[in-house]
């Protein structure tokens, strides 16, 4: 294997000319949501691709946001393949109020890079263009790399299931490899290997064609207290789901699976607590287990509630109330069934009038524990971070990864190069530069061990 020393200097000596490059492509405003900015920022990002030697090409979708593929060929023969995925859409910017600088801006305070974005994901995906780019000035490439980074992961991905079947042989590769979310919470380098899946389902009740003065709240039915009974029917406050039939697909985890929690360092629950300012941990189905509850546990949160007038009180009967509600589910769970069998259960509880709406669902996914490829991928996060790395058997967060086993055959692993306190979706999110310059380090690493590997 060769000696990354002169790849690891070489990107350490480049950092401020890496956080120069990154500026503009988080000051590209690419929010999926509202469709803003989405055709400039891909065009800018495929710019950032040639100049640092992949040849890629944007793909524009006739009812979505635009895909780049890039490519770049190993010098050997027969070596495997590498798949870069990640995404250059964002979360809308919320109250700027919350923020402390632009989040368009990028501006960088106490070692950290704040914007919209700069973490979530431009700012990980970049770390692997610069990665091959200061690889290859050393060293012949072992590994065919390609990248898919695509413009609708914070909507669900809804056109990307057929986009990789129509480019299957395109994409095929032995490995994908996506830099996303946050590392543990020990700063350790982590690496992912399973993912929930996420049943979205909006739920609106009506019970009036129009609201009606409060005086009437003893005759006229309201759709607030109507949607709040039902809510009541779904889920105990402490954890446990209530819908009917909701745990009867759930797969249980391993054997292999149980064990490899024990391995993960001890969960600092006071800490946590104390990070959400809550006084206890939700005493789940089985447990109160941070650790088995956040990996292994469906769940149904309510996201959102609406009803009425919150400009102040207006004294009415509210006429519609709605609500969000994401169900994180495991293997052996479908969205679709679990939106059924939620309208099915508020039908039997005598509320078939509330339309439950599914308006983004995905499966969930696992790689194998004893993939080949888990031992490389540990070897090159120790050399970069000079750390022990974590693996998770699964985390609670939701991606479109099923679809690479599905499609491609080819398994994912999930490994972030960002602190879990880099505040994704939400004000002030940053990027620790002194962890993302090793997060490079690290995507070198991974050409030379995937290579070597073969």
């Amino acid at each position: 294997m060769n000696d990354l020393k002169q790849v690891y200097d070489y990107i350490e000596a480049h950092l401020n000319d890496y956080v120069d490059e990154l500026i503009p492509l988080v000051q590209h405003k690419s929010v999926s949501m509202t469709h803003e900015g989405l055709p400039e920022c891909a065009e800018f990002l495929s710019g950032i691709m040639e100049k640092a030697g992949i040849p890629n090409r944007v793909y524009p979708l006739p009812s979505g946001h635009p895909v780049i593929i890039g490519e770049v060929k190993a010098d050997i023969e027969n070596a495997p393949t590498l798949l870069i995925y990640g995404h250059y859409d964002v979360m809308p910017e919320g109250p700027l109020e919350l923020w402390d600088s632009d989040p368009y801006n990028p501006e960088i305070r106490d070692g950290r890079l704040y914007g919209r974005g700069v973490s979530d994901n431009k700012g990980q995906l970049f770390a692997h263009i610069k990665a091959q780019e200061a690889y290859r000035k050393f060293y012949k490439l072992p590994v065919n790399l390609k990248y898919l980074f695509e413009g609708e992961e914070e909507q669900g991905s809804p056109n990307l299931l057929p986009f990789l079947r129509e480019h299957r042989e395109e994409l095929a590769a032995d490995l994908m490899i996506c830099s996303d979310a946050g590392m543990h919470s020990s700063g350790r380098p982590t690496i992912e290997l399973g993912l929930k899946g996420l049943c979205a389902v909006e739920l609106t009740c009506r019970t009036l064609k129009k609201p009606q003065h409060s005086q009437y709240a003893a005759c006229a039915p309201s759709a607030t207290w109507r949607l709040v009974e039902a809510l009541s029917t779904i889920k105990k406050a402490e954890g446990a789901v209530l819908i009917d039939g909701f745990y009867d697909k759930a797969v249980m985890p391993t054997v292999e699976e149980l064990a490899a929690i024990d391995a993960l360092p001890p969960f600092d629950a006071s800490a946590q607590l104390a990070d959400w300012g809550a006084g206890h941990l939700l005493q789940g189905r089985k447990t109160d287990d941070y650790y088995y509850n956040y990996m292994f546990e469906p769940t149904c949160n309510i996201g959102c509630l609406h009803a009425g007038y919150f400009d102040g009180s207006k004294n009415v009967t509210v006429d519609e109330a709605k609500c969000f509600i994401d169900m994180r589910i495991v293997p052996g769970q479908l969205p679709e069934e679990m939106a059924e069998l939620l309208r099915q259960h508020l039908a039997r509880r005598g509320f078939g009038d509330i339309e439950v709406k599914l308006y983004a669902g995905l499966p969930a996914s696992k790689t194998p524990l004893d993939n080949k490829y888990v031992p490389v991928v540990k070897d090159a996060l120790r050399a970069a971070f000079g750390a022990e790395p974590v693996v998770f058997p699964s985390v609670g967060c939701s991606a479109p990864f099923y679809m690479f086993p599905e499609v491609l055959g080819t398994p994912w692993m999930m490994i972030p190069i960002s602190l879990s306190d880099q505040n994704d979706h939400g004000a002030n999110e940053n990027l620790l530069l002194s962890c993302w310059v090793k997060g490079i380090k690290a995507g070198a690493a991974f050409i030379e061990g995937i290579g070597s590997q073969g």
